[in-house]
């Protein structure tokens, strides 16, 4: 009895799978979310489909949901979409997953599947769930806020909301907390049965966020985590009242009430994140391409502006001299450290935090020192800043000389600071426009066009003779006749990671398949790894000399 989740199977062990199918006109709302010019599933759904796997479970919150991928829709697609929903836990809470992928035309293989969202669902005591009255209304001393341009100046900002994504009706201020009216149009009403609140309906409940949003970006804020989801009354609510109270910067918590003020949900945290209309696209072109192949490029970015000395101030740490230089050449104030204990000290004696913080771990640890020394030195300066409060205001800049290639020609020379773009990476996953990665050409060009490059706001960057290059996914256009490449039989071929699952798959096929003689297989256990010695055994019986 739902309009995108049509079935349902209990798979052994207490597994819930739930499935369905989308298309940029089914269910019909969907067409009207559309944010950059690319359908999108919107984050209200994901919530509805988490609450409907609630009703056939013994849960009834949404503990957390977090979104990872957004789900877009092209004019062709079709999308598998599944639900699963794992078996309760020790405390009851069960774990969800929402995947999709596009259906294969033709005779082509099956695309991979996408994961969009996880989340866990858990049971949670509704009759102490808030104690904000919606009775009264509207709100006694609240401010109304003027909303009569609101939907066509977002669209120029981005979001592309047809009709029944219009629904923020009035709006109050009282304090840091906004009211709002919402509603949907008619000719929704009928479909509001099939939902415990509409997608659109919930998603004008958001709208009041976007109030304040005026200048045009490339990155506009999306739902990105949840927390805290209940249903509390079953219905099929056409309008609502809604009070929105910030919990922290980038979060708010959500009352929602029907006319009388009866509560109908509450949220207790949902976080925005901003979403760039590159990573929307590359949703749509993964929607509309899934069987293509893919490339990491580094194409190079527009010149940004030049950046003057008032863009705030800059300290380097470990004394960089070539870097110094460059910087101050071009007006940036900067302030020198030797360490990240250094600069603290400084700042507690009053000095003003940096706006960045620049560290070259190759110069601040010395190229000659073992790997595993810069690693674990940059892993405790990059702990350190995130963990100091008088730093919060602060970016840092990691930069890297010749640690990435760029093109198929270029070369990787420092091996020792190479590996800190998987480390850093992982750093900003976690903690999102802390913390830059660039790697430079050691051109003084390239240095000076440092503080233009973070204007662009990319998390990782290569500068090459002074211009900033991105990387990217894009589709690999090979010709028709490419040779599968030659293998050295004779030759010695190490997998990293060879004694799993994969790596496993990989050594046999190469053996059998490509005639390797010569396996070197490193992994974390190395011979203590479970399977290994029956693995050697295995290659070695078949010709191989393994490692």
């Amino acid at each position: 009895h739902h309009p995108i989740l049509t079935a349902t199977i209990e798979l052994p062990e207490g597994t819930q799978l739930f499935t369905g199918r989308l298309t940029q006109n089914s269910p019909s709302w969907l067409a009207d979310h559309t944010v950059h010019d690319t359908v999108l599933l919107p984050g209200t759904a994901f919530i509805d489909l988490l609450l409907h796997a609630a009703q056939h479970t013994d849960t009834t919150t949404i503990d957390e949901l977090t979104l990872h991928a957004p789900l877009a829709l092209t004019a062709e697609s079709t999308v598998q979409l599944q639900v699963n929903l794992a078996p309760p836990g020790n405390t009851g809470s069960r774990a969800v997953t929402v995947h999709s992928r596009p259906v294969a035309t033709d005779d082509a293989d099956n695309p991979d599947w996408t994961l969009h969202a996880t989340g866990h669902l858990t049971t949670t005591d509704a009759a102490a769930a808030t104690d904000r009255d919606l009775t009264t209304w509207p709100p006694t001393a609240a401010t109304p806020v003027d909303l009569h341009d609101l939907y066509p100046r977002i669209h120029d900002l981005g979001y592309h909301y047809g009709p029944l994504f219009q629904g923020l009706q009035a709006a109050w201020q009282q304090g840091t907390t906004t009211y709002a009216e919402i509603a949907l149009p008619e000719e929704a009403h009928s479909d509001a049965a099939a939902y415990g609140i509409h997608p659109a309906l919930l998603d004008a409940a958001l709208h009041p966020q976007l109030t304040n949003l005026t200048d045009a970006t490339d990155h506009i804020p999306l739902p990105f985590a949840w927390h805290g989801v209940t249903l509390h009354t079953a219905g099929t609510p056409t309008a609502l009242r809604v009070s929105i109270t910030p919990v922290s910067d980038d979060t708010v918590s959500l009352v929602l009430a029907d006319a009388s003020g009866a509560l109908v949900a509450t949220v207790d945290g949902l976080t925005a994140r901003p979403v760039s209309a590159e990573q929307i696209a590359a949703a749509a072109r993964t929607s509309s391409e899934h069987n293509a192949l893919h490339q990491l490029t580094w194409p190079a970015l527009p010149a940004p502006a030049p950046v003057g000395a008032a863009k705030g101030s800059w300290a380097v740490l470990g004394g960089d001299d070539a870097l110094e230089a460059a910087l101050g050449a071009t007006g940036i104030e900067v302030r020198v450290h030797r360490d990240l204990t250094a600069l603290v000290d400084s700042v507690d004696a009053d000095t003003p935090a940096p706006d960045v913080v620049v560290v070259a771990p190759a110069t601040a640890y010395g190229s000659t020192e073992p790997v595993g020394e810069v690693l674990v030195g940059t892993l405790a300066l990059v702990q350190g800043f995130l963990a100091d409060e008088l730093l919060n205001s602060t970016r840092l800049v990691i930069v890297t000389q010749h640690a990435v290639a760029t093109t198929d020609n270029e070369d990787i020379t420092d091996l020792t600071t190479a590996p800190l773009w998987g480390l850093i990476r992982s750093a900003q996953n976690e903690h999102p426009h802390r913390i830059t990665l660039i790697d430079t050409d050691g051109h003084d060009a390239s240095h000076r066009a440092l503080p233009a490059a973070l204007t662009t706001e990319e998390p990782q960057l290569a500068l090459r003779e002074g211009r900033a290059h991105a990387p990217r996914l894009t589709r690999a256009t090979l010709p028709h006749d490419t040779a599968t490449p030659a293998l050295d039989p004779h030759g010695t071929i190490l997998i990293t990671g060879g004694t799993g699952a994969l790596g496993t798959l990989l050594a046999r096929h190469l053996v059998t398949q490509h005639g390797a003689h010569h396996l070197l297989l490193t992994s974390r256990r190395g011979p203590q790894a479970p399977g290994a010695t029956e693995l050697t055994n295995e290659l070695t019986a078949l010709g191989a000399q393994v490692t």
